[in-house]
Parts: structure tokens; sequence; C-alpha cells
């Protein structure tokens, strides 16, 4: 298993208490979380007693070989609350891109957050949170998301409190019996370690936004040819995003690094183009970022297209697209079109 660490995150209001300590788990840990999870699970859902459902659930989910597996898996992530050596509460997430069972969230999902009763009310719960959302941003995930019973009235005014939003309903089901749950969900944002930060900022805390208000289309086109994407007029990207469904602007600092934008119909055709991000901003996970935000606007739509810059196909592969063996395109510079390969006249 890769080795893990934890990105720093900002304390904006209380602090973690000195007796706790933060480290990522590891495949050793599958005990200790196997029995914390089994106390938290049963205290959650057994307020009127242990029925046989409730203990093969616990005893299955919950195995010490059960979570010995889902260390090891590459796309997991466990933070470790312990104090004087004992594990006081864990979260679990998922940093493969997924889309939430209900609403339109795409990104990384907080599998279960768990504390021990003993320990909830202290703020412990929020700190393995902020680290959470953190590791999501640092996989240049745009959301994270999650499902809580709905029964569970203390965790949906936790999170809520947090400033997560419901996004609808779902059910979870084992042995048999089905819980409702809601679905909960959070932007987080993209922290972006540059080449050389300035020493004391460790990197930047990137603003997106979806407004055309006070976009400065000069330096629109500028990115564009600096990324380099060719030469697109300021009036002419005035206008196409105007007609476009969806686009984002991000900024680092007030400069402009990256935008991109979507033509989509609602329901049957989404295109995603234009997406360019800053040469000194490249290969730092923002460009993932943008593609998954445009995804996710496009939730919903029976095909999603675009075209790729040649080379670039690997990249759009890892979001799922694959090449459309039936394509064709009518380009008004046919020649050049071809000449950079977006077009074959075989």
């Amino acid at each position: 298993m890769p080795e893990l660490s934890l990105p720093d995150v900002p304390m904006t209001d209380e602090a973690l208490p000195m007796a706790y300590h933060l480290r990522a788990g590891t495949p050793a840990d599958a005990a200790t979380l196997a029995a914390l999870s089994v106390q938290v699970f049963l205290d959650t859902y057994a307020t009127d007693g242990v029925r046989p459902d409730l203990a093969a659930e616990a005893l299955a989910e919950y195995s010490p070989g059960a979570y010995a597996q889902r260390l090891q898996a590459p796309e997991r992530r466990f933070v470790l609350a312990e104090q004087s050596g004992g594990l006081r509460g864990f979260a679990e997430l998922s940093l493969a891109p997924a889309t939430a069972p209900a609403g339109d969230a795409v990104g990384a999902e907080l599998v279960r957050l768990y504390v021990q009763p003993g320990a909830q009310g202290r703020g412990l719960g929020r700190q393995l949170l902020r680290q959470a959302e953190a590791l999501a941003a640092a996989a240049s995930h745009a959301q994270l998301w999650l499902t809580a019973w709905e029964g569970n009235g203390r965790a949906l005014a936790f999170y809520a409190a947090q400033g997560y939003r419901t996004l609808g309903d779902t059910t979870y089901t084992f042995q048999g019996r089905s819980y409702g749950n809601r679905v909960l969900a959070r932007e987080v944002a993209v922290r972006l370690a540059t080449a050389a930060p300035p020493a004391s900022a460790g990197g930047h805390t990137l603003a997106w936004s979806r407004s055309l208000s006070g976009v400065d289309w000069h330096e629109l086109e500028a990115l564009y040819r600096r990324a380099p994407l060719g030469h697109k007029p300021a009036d002419h990207l005035r206008q196409v995003f105007a007609h476009s469904r969806y686009a984002w602007f991000v900024r680092d600092g007030g400069q402009l690094v990256a935008a991109g934008r979507a033509l989509a119909d609602g329901a049957d055709c989404a295109y995603l183009c234009d997406l360019a991000v800053l040469p000194s901003h490249q290969g730092s996970g923002l460009g993932k970022a943008l593609v998954q935000r445009l995804l996710a606007d496009c939730q919903g739509h029976k095909k999603i297209l675009l075209y790729a810059v040649p080379g670039k196909e690997p990249f759009y592969r890892k979001f799922g697209f694959l090449r459309l063996v039936t394509a064709m395109a009518i380009f008004q510079d046919r020649a050049a079109a071809i000449a950079r390969g977006h077009l074959s006249e075989e």
C-alpha cells in the first residue's frame, strides 16, 4: 500500500484538542477500526436492542478482514483520531470519482465518519471531516458527498452545520431490511500547490465562478493564446460563453488561470469545449477538477461529447470518454483542422 500523508488543513474555528492525534490509517489498524465501527454502528441503529439483521451486518461489513481489504484499496483513504494510543474516531473516504445516488454531485465519497459516543460533541468529528475534505480537494475533486440515515437526526444536523446540502433520498438495504438515507454534498476548495509558492502560503486556494459578469474577455483571450489553444478573439469568446449552458472561470490570487464551458440541451446531448489551463498551473490537477465540474453540470444527459487536442486522449479516458467511431464534423477551416489532426479525409 502506498504511503499516505495528511494535508495541512487551516483550523478556522475550534482547534483539535491537544490530547488527540490525527494520522493516516494502515492495514495494521484493521482490528481497531472494526471494533470501533461495531460500537458506533450498534449505538446508532440498535437503540431497541440488537436484532439478528443488525448483528449480521455489523459482523460482516465491519469485520477486521473487510477493513484489511479496504485499507489496501488504492482509492481509499482513512484518517484516524487517537487519544493516549487508543482509537477515538475515524473518517473513511473513496477518492474514485463517483456520482451520488441522488442529485448531481460528482466527486469523492465520504463512506463513513465514526466517533466514539464518549468523544462526540467535542469538535473531533468536525476536524475529521475537514481532513476528509482536504484529501478530496488535494485529489482535485470539486465535491465531497455522503449518505446518512434519515433517523440519525444528530448526524443530519451536524452535516447541515458544516455546509452540506441535501440532494435527495436513497435507501441502504442489508439483511433484507431497507433504511432511508439522505444524500448530502458540499463543494470543497481545490487546493493548488504551485511550482514555487510563497514560503508563507504553502499553496493557493482557487476561486471558482460561473458568472460572466465582470469577465475580462481580453484576459480570457490571452489565456487561450497562452494555453496554447490558438487565437480566440475577445468578442468571439463573449458570444460563445454567453450562449453556453454551463461555464466555469478559475482565478488564483485574482489572476484568471483556467476556464471552460459546455453546450447542452438539458436532456440528450452535452458538449464540453474550450477547456484551458494557464501553463503555470498545468500538471497541478486543476484541469482534472475543471473537467469534473463540467461533467457534474452535464449529469443526466444521455451523451456527453468533446474533441481533444491530438495526444490528449488518454487524459479524457480517465473520465470515461471513449473514441466515437462514427463521429464526423464540418469545420469552417477544413484544411487547418486536418493539419491539426482533428479531421481525417480517410
